[in-house]
């Protein structure tokens, strides 16, 4: 009788087919758990908000320094246009030549520089040519001096008194008419070249609001100093065929006075941007390379103020990037933190699949990948939406809605330099965490390195920046404009950032003797504090995070508060009061006067045992109600030294 055993499985040759059996290519990377890990994360909808809202806010941080300081660039071009007149930017091309210069037809020259400044870009031209000097003028039986001046519609801009503006011919200032005793029809004579005076207007200075069209010419017009004697008659031409027929006969009488030939191309000033307004000066300096103008000394002439504003507007971006880089900084750093956390709660949400899969021999390397590769696109989709935030809150509350071209490409880089930064932290932590809940060993020693006080280095770092500080200038005006020491904003964003990690572990330490006193209190109570304690590392994260922005609000607006205080005590003192009227006449007093305010009299130089002093005739009875005191200017008060 043969007897049957039962069948046992080859447990051996199945291990060798397993050893046998070839692996993937790509090894781990090509396993299911990592090819499908992009898609895991739809998932854990927590997940997903939790990384798209910290990668948002660090791609807002760091493209925001970038998208301000070409924010701020537009805002103090718009602030110097609107201060001058509405063509002081406009670029201009100017040929200025003494009368025995030889030069080309005027025709040629003209056509010449259209084509050129044409060429660049530039809108066509509109004429101006003047003397700079003043010439004789003279009629039958009088005569005086005067500009002789042209530009493309002048003569539609000004008030006619008699005769019209057609023919060929001087339009002259009535002033001048009625001191020359000429009208309309008569002959004038301007450095020997004679023609016809075919109209009078009224005289620029006496209109009562100027016009905007000459509002850059009002040295030609204007005595600011007072209207007795008048400034040199202005006189008007048709055409600068009159103009060049002052010009040849001032040649040939070997006068000085030097004429000036101006073509100026008009631009939309508009939410002019740096860039916008470098490239227009480029065009100008192009187009006059290209021009036939020659000029004594190789000079290039006037050019407008377009140049005067973009040095000062680059002067004063220089100036802001010592405060607005560190703040940037810190803020990407703060925004880094919350990237690190939400990879500390994926390894959370994932602890069950992050323990199998270590069970199966992955390293925290291959966890920390994994972790990348499911949260990459809404860290990806996060940038993007954090971009997009940075510019419409920089061109919603920024100081000015235009943006250079190459802004947001810069922003978007460091949007993703962010990004990649973000991810290797996000990984980092996401593998760290998931092996601490895979390989955590029952009594073994915490590591030296989160027992060291890395906080203190940021402390070192503020100390030697405020020495270093003190040996420097915080604030250096150049040109009027404040240069901002990089070292008075590192050195309280490093103190509070020292300062608040150092409290942030002070307060970390005293969690257990926290759980431990929490057995005693309400349900809710302990609870809270039991979930605290138990997630220290999380707990002092968040707590370091908000604790930053916090320390820096506070900081900045204190800094705000005191800067104000200054700069309205400083213009309260050199004013003396809210509101003053300067006259150089004596002003009597009155009781109406009296009302409204007090009379000081003001003697600058004077002079008492050999130093100068300023001496100040008050009104007892009033000064103490309208004048601005400070306490702190004298040891009495303002009562006893009335």
């Amino acid at each position: 009788m043969t007897v049957l055993e039962p069948t046992r499985p080859d447990v051996r040759s199945r291990a060798a087919a397993r050893r046998a059996a070839p692996l993937h290519r790509g090894g781990v990377a090509l396993l299911p758990p990592w090819t499908r890990a992009p898609w895991l994360s739809f998932g854990q909808p927590a997940v997903i908000f939790a990384v798209l809202g910290a990668a948002a806010i660090l791609a807002c941080a760091s493209a925001s320094a970038a998208l301000f300081l070409s924010s701020a660039a537009s805002e103090s071009l718009r602030v110097q246009v609107a201060a001058e007149c509405d063509d002081a930017t406009y670029p201009q091309l100017e040929q200025t030549l003494l009368p025995f210069d030889p030069t080309a037809t005027d025709a040629a020259t003209d056509a010449e520089v259209r084509s050129a400044m044409a060429a660049q870009g530039l809108a066509d031209p509109y004429r101006v040519q003047f003397t700079a000097g003043t010439a004789s003028v003279n009629s039958a039986t009088q005569s005086t001096l005067g500009r002789i001046f042209y530009r493309d519609n002048a003569l539609d801009n000004i008030a006619m008194v008699a005769g019209s503006t057609t023919g060929t011919g001087f339009v002259v200032p009535e002033f001048t008419a009625q001191r020359l005793a000429v009208v309309p029809g008569d002959t004038l004579t301007i450095a020997g070249y004679s023609a016809p005076v075919v109209g009078v207007y009224t005289d620029l200075f006496r209109e009562q609001i100027p016009r905007e069209f000459w509002c850059s010419y009002g040295a030609l017009y204007l005595n600011e100093a007072s209207l007795d004697p008048p400034p040199p008659a202005l006189i008007l031409t048709t055409g600068t065929d009159v103009v060049d027929g002052v010009e040849a006969r001032l040649g040939e009488s070997f006068q000085t006075t030097l004429v000036t030939r101006t073509w100026i191309s008009p631009i939309d000033t508009e939410n002019m941007t740096l860039s916008r307004a470098r490239e227009i000066d480029a065009q100008r300096a192009a187009a006059f390379d290209e021009s036939t103008i020659t000029n004594r000394f190789d000079r290039t002439g006037e050019q407008g103020l377009l140049p005067e504003m973009i040095a000062r507007t680059s002067l004063l971006i220089d100036g802001l990037r010592g405060p607005v880089i560190p703040i940037a900084i810190g803020g990407s750093v703060l925004a880094l933190l919350l990237v690190a956390a939400a990879g500390s709660y994926w390894a959370d949400r994932r602890v069950r699949e992050v323990r199998l899969l270590s069970s199966r021999g992955v390293g925290p390397v291959a966890l920390a990948g994994k972790a990348a590769l499911e949260l990459v696109i809404p860290a990806t989709v996060g940038t993007a939406l954090g971009w997009l935030l940075s510019q419409w809150l920089i061109r919603s509350i920024g100081p000015s809605p235009a943006l250079d071209p190459e802004a947001p490409a810069q922003a978007a880089i460091t949007a993703g330099a962010g990004l990649v930064l973000g991810m290797v932290l996000l990984a980092a932590v996401a593998g760290l965490r998931a092996r601490g809940a895979t390989e955590t060993t029952v009594g073994a020693r915490r590591s030296w390195v989160g027992l060291v006080p890395w906080e203190f280095v940021l402390l070192a770092a503020a100390l030697l920046s405020w020495l270093r500080l003190r040996s420097q200038e915080g604030v250096v005006i150049e040109n009027n404009v404040a240069q901002v020491n990089l070292l008075l904003v590192s050195f309280p964003l490093l103190f509070l950032a020292g300062a608040a990690v150092l409290c942030v572990r002070l307060l970390a330490a005293t969690l257990p003797l926290v759980r431990r006193r929490a057995r005693r209190w309400r349900p809710a109570a302990y609870l809270a504090a039991s979930r605290v304690a138990s997630s220290r590392l999380i707990s002092a994260g968040l707590l370091a995070t908000v604790s930053m922005p916090l320390g820096v609000l506070a900081y900045s607006a204190t800094l705000t508060a005191t800067t104000a205080y200054t700069l309205q005590t400083k213009a309260a003192v050199v004013v003396g009061s809210d509101v003053a009227v300067i006259s150089v006449d004596e002003i009597p007093s009155s009781p109406a006067l009296d009302d409204v305010g007090t009379i000081v009299s003001r003697y600058p130089y004077a002079g008492i045992d050999g130093q100068d002093v300023s001496v100040l005739a008050i009104d007892p009875r009033t000064f103490a109600r309208y004048a601005y005191w400070d306490d702190r200017f004298a040891e009495q008060s303002l009562d006893d030294l009335l």
